[in-house]
């Protein structure tokens, strides 16, 4: 609807707008009463407002359903006549010329009683034609009053059941504010949590970014770790031979001296030898 949705244009045919109306009046809504109004409305926006000219048929046919009212029931009674040239009008027959006489000049009076031997054909004719209408408009009230009962039942039935929608309905507004106030404690817990959640997320998404310059600066000292292992144990190596190579010469060097002393010895003996035989010569 065009109240729910404004940016939206809804078009609503005549009917509709009078049961959207007589809907929101909370009264009883019928039919009939729809079509009356809808009737005397298009009425009144094609002839200015001129309503004299309703047929029988939608006479009696509001008269049997009894939405006339009493003002309309005393203006449109079931045979009536009418001073002057105009003749006998039949079951509900309405002049339009009743009405309208003030605005009518009296030239065209003139002309019309000038006129009225040429008339009396087409009234002749018009006369026929309304007393078929009368023997429809007569089927037509009789048909409606002996429904008339079955739809008042079912019209009270109609209000019974709108008056229990009513009462649920006046319950759920009882009922709305609560539901109301609870619905704004969730809405608002519900945008707490929201913004716990987005907190919570951009936490999440700083300790993302942290871990991945952990996790690259530890890759980093991991790599250069590896890489001093790997001169370590090069050093490592490199030492070990050297070590090797020194223990090689110290055996060879204590191989050596240990030589070195025995020849010394020897000829420390020798040369005692030498010297005692030196002496022994001299003397």
């Amino acid at each position: 609807m065009q109240i729910l949705r404004p940016s939206l244009t809804t078009y609503k045919s005549t009917w509709q707008v009078g049961f959207v109306e007589r809907a929101v009046a909370r009264k009883p809504i019928h039919w009939a009463h729809i079509l009356r109004s809808t009737t005397l409305q298009n009425i009144g926006e094609t002839f200015k407002g001129s309503v004299n000219y309703l047929s029988p048929f939608f006479i009696n046919f509001y008269r049997g359903m009894g939405v006339l009212t009493s003002a309309e029931l005393k203006k449109f009674p079931l045979e009536r006549k009418i001073a002057g040239d105009e003749g006998e009008l039949g079951d509900n027959e309405v002049s339009s010329e009743e009405y309208n006489i003030a605005s009518t000049p009296p030239s065209i009076k003139a002309d019309k009683l000038e006129n009225d031997i040429k008339e009396r054909p087409t009234k002749k004719r018009k006369l026929q034609r309304v007393t078929t209408l009368e023997i429809v408009d007569q089927r037509a009230g009789l048909w409606a009053q002996r429904h008339v009962p079955t739809r008042m039942r079912s019209t009270n039935e109609q209000n019974k059941q709108l008056q229990q929608k009513e009462l649920e309905c006046a319950k759920l507004w009882r009922i709305l504010p609560a539901e109301e106030n609870l619905h704004t404690k969730a809405e608002q817990k519900y945008v707490g949590l929201w913004i716990h959640m987005w907190n919570a997320l951009k936490v999440m998404v700083e300790l993302r970014d942290i871990l991945k310059l952990s996790q690259k600066e530890f890759a980093r000292k991991l790599k250069r770790a590896e890489e001093l292992t790997a001169t370590l144990a090069m050093r490592d190596q490199s030492h070990v031979a050297k070590l090797a190579l020194k223990t090689k010469e110290l055996q060879d060097c204590k191989a050596a001296r240990s030589l070195k002393l025995e020849h010394r010895e020897k000829l420390d003996a020798d040369c005692s030898k030498l010297q005692s035989q030196l002496l022994a010569i001299e003397e």
